[in-house]
């Protein structure tokens, strides 16, 4: 009787268990829904109804506004992130193609609005004088609903089995938000799951083929946080499993402008800035951490076949950013 009434209560928990996914996955299914309806094409832009006009016409048009982030300037000629703002494309467009996928969403396909994000949100950086304070909102908005909404795509494609593609694209557009200004830096530390294990083997990740490689954009990332001036954000960042320190040991294999980067972020921004506590400067120049710099005194660099000229000079270029 005993095991009969074990049994039943088993049954019952699964069937519990179950029921509960079943709603979830419903409830799901009914935000997308209602995100789809909510986008309202009120404008006749070409991007726009492209990228809310299905993946098919969305992926390719995504793709497109990726390439813009770097343009923008007075001299440079109009493209389609001006066509995008223009358009009155909002963040909701950008993202529709997540938002409205009823299966799970393809990691590359994520990467692809990430890049687009990126591109959104640097674009803004580069000309906020210019563009006007709507621009500006909708990267703001793209901050939060992608940290609010896709935080668990971004740790999941920072896994060592996907691409260095799908990883730098979460990479650089986390870096992008961080020099939105403090508040989206602050989100950005306050929303990312730190403690996910995908974030270990990042500064491991080095490779020659299609600079810059994932370990070089997890260094740019850390160290976008540090040249955010506000104590708050520094106060957060120390506070947080940032992996900072693991950066240090293959500094020896970094190319010499990526090591004098990170040695004057770390001499100017933390060791020399009296925002930063002494607490958590020790943190960052224990004694375990500073062998790692010490011993760039003998800097090799990154392995090649043969050597240059330009070692000798490279060399002596790190050694004084150690001594400096």
């Amino acid at each position: 009787l005993l095991q009969e009434i074990k049994m039943t209560r088993r049954i019952n928990q699964k069937l519990a268990q179950k029921r509960k996914h079943n709603d979830q996955h419903l409830a799901e299914k009914e935000v997308k829904k209602a995100r789809k309806a909510d986008v309202v094409q009120t404008t006749s832009c070409l991007v726009v109804e492209q990228l809310v006009g299905g993946p098919s016409l969305a992926l390719p048009a995504l793709a497109s506004l990726a390439m813009c982030g770097g343009g923008g300037g007075e001299e440079d000629p109009p493209d389609q992130m001006d066509e995008f703002f223009a358009g009155g494309g909002q963040a909701s467009h950008v993202l529709h193609v997540l938002d409205t996928n009823q299966e799970k969403n393809k990691a590359n396909d994520v990467a692809a609005v990430f890049n687009t994000v990126e591109a959104v949100v640097t674009r803004v950086v580069r000309g906020k004088d210019r563009l006007g304070d709507r621009c500006g909102e909708v990267a703001m908005e793209l901050v939060k609903r992608v940290n609010s909404d896709y935080g668990k795509e971004i740790v999941l494609l920072l896994s060592g089995t996907n691409t260095a593609y799908q990883a730098k694209s979460v990479l650089r557009m986390l870096t992008a938000m961080v020099t939105l200004g403090p508040t989206q830096a602050r989100e950005v530390l306050m929303k990312v799951n730190w403690e996910h294990d995908n974030w270990d083997t990042l500064s491991k990740r080095s490779s020659k083929k299609d600079p810059p490689d994932v370990r070089t954009c997890f260094i740019h990332f850390l160290l976008s946080f540090l040249f955010e001036p506000s104590p708050l954000v520094l106060k957060d960042f120390f506070s947080m499993k940032t992996r900072l320190a693991s950066l240090f040991p293959g500094l020896m294999q970094d190319q010499a402008e990526t090591v004098m980067l990170v040695l004057e972020t770390l001499r100017s921004k933390v060791l020399e800035n009296p925002a930063v506590s002494k607490t958590q400067k020790m943190k960052v120049f224990g004694s375990h951490n500073i062998k790692p710099l010490l011993a760039l005194l003998k800097w090799t660099g990154p392995k090649k076949s043969e050597g240059t000229e330009g070692d000798d000079e490279e060399k002596e270029a790190v050694q004084e950013s150690v001594t400096a």
